[in-house]
């Protein structure tokens, strides 16, 4: 048997239509759907509140099978320029995170669906200036990481939610983004004195 990557069996190719592959993604939700029904769980959405989805092999194989396709889509769509740009980009995806990480957006932001705080409250908190403050959640709001739910004022989304009810994840976070910006510097300067040492 050959490798599996992303679906792909033994090197053959997955159809490049367009069509066929939103047809496909058409054809995973009722699935999706009807799994989730079964354990009297909703559909997914952005909301706070959302329960956590079930960690079975049934739902992440119908979930691997839809993540696929919408993955393929999104590729095909997009293009491969656009594609390697935002790959290429997005460390400031990752400096924005480490940044709520480090100054406790997550905690900041009431978890309650129906609560909302002002920017000047978070920068407060935070111990920055409400300008950084509202770049950095509004940037994040972008990947459906908090929402602005009206001119300045930040509410959680599933996404930002799931690190405010989480210490536990608050520390991968934390642990991650600061190791990878730390590596990443340190390969800088092990790169440059190999450079001048030629």
């Amino acid at each position: 048997m050959g490798v599996v990557t992303n679906g792909n069996k033994n090197g053959t190719l997955f159809s490049t239509d367009i069509l066929a592959l939103a047809l496909d993604i058409v054809n995973h939700v009722p699935n999706i759907k009807t799994l989730l029904a079964s354990q009297n769980l909703p559909a997914p959405n952005f909301s706070p509140d959302l329960p956590e989805l079930p960690d079975t092999p049934e739902y992440a194989a119908l979930r691997s099978g839809l993540v696929a396709s919408l993955d393929d889509l999104r590729l095909l769509v997009v293009g491969p320029r656009t594609t390697m740009r935002s790959l290429i980009g997005s460390s400031n995806d990752l400096a924005a995170l480490q940044v709520a990480f480090e100054f406790g957006f997550f905690t900041i932001v009431p978890v309650a669906e129906a609560e909302s705080v002002a920017v000047e409250d978070v920068a407060r908190q935070a111990g920055m200036d409400a300008g950084r403050a509202r770049q950095v959640l509004r940037f994040l709001c972008t990947h459906r990481i908090f929402r602005e739910v009206k001119d300045g004022w930040f509410a959680h989304t599933a996404s930002s939610a799931a690190f405010g009810r989480d210490e536990n994840l608050i520390g991968l976070g934390q642990y991650s983004m600061d190791d990878m910006f730390k590596s990443a510097s340190f390969d800088g300067r092990l790169h440059q004195g190999v450079l001048s040492s030629l």
